[in-house]
């Protein structure tokens, strides 16, 4: 049983840490776009990429946290 939390324990921190590492790559990202003059279709694209994946880890780790409450 406990190597079970453990393991569970170990898989959020792994989750919280890459969000927070997304969230980064993101805002930089995002503010590297905005100040260029003319960003080209291919550099949107990407932020939409790393918007997405930033906002589904954000998902997830709401929905882990709500079924850890649950529990």
């Amino acid at each position: 049983m406990f190597k079970k939390d453990r393991i569970y324990h170990a898989g959020q921190q792994r989750l919280t840490e890459k969000t927070e590492e997304l969230k980064h790559e993101f805002e930089s990202f995002q503010l590297i776009i905005e100040k260029s003059l003319d960003p080209s279709a291919e550099t949107i694209a990407y932020l939409k990429i790393k918007k997405a994946k930033y906002m589904f880890l954000l998902k997830e780790m709401r929905y882990q946290q709500t079924l850890q409450k649950n529990k």
